[in-house]
């Protein structure tokens, strides 16, 4: 495997399909409360979010507490944040798995 160019691919796919999620709903990356990106490692993370322009307290990081879980990563990050979460908070997801998969998806809490 090599590393660079998975960890390049990764970047770029999910930011252009949370990209792709966000125009089909109108909606600009910036009007998400939060991201919650597939949790493989924390530099993924950071390049993500440097690439989309969004400050450190708008992405998720939950491998800081549970390391990399794998698939169950965004559904533990979710469990997470869904605690917390305030009404009517949209929030993006976006993951890469093997074989070059990827996919996104807008969730919103609900409403008051």
């Amino acid at each position: 495997m090599d590393g660079k160019k998975i960890f390049a691919e990764a970047v770029r796919r999910m930011s252009g399909t949370l990209t792709a999620v966000c125009s089909q709903q109108n909606i600009a990356i910036h009007d998400l409360d939060l991201l919650i990106p597939h949790q493989a490692n924390a530099r993924i993370i950071d390049a993500l979010r440097s690439r989309l322009h969004l400050p450190a307290e708008r992405v998720w990081n939950e491998i800081r507490f549970r390391g990399n879980t794998s698939s169950s990563s965004i559904p533990l990050a979710l469990s997470t944040v869904l605690r917390r979460s305030v009404l009517g908070a949209r929030i993006g997801i976006c993951s890469f798995g093997a074989g070059y998969t990827f996919g996104g998806a807008l969730l919103e809490t609900g409403c008051h």
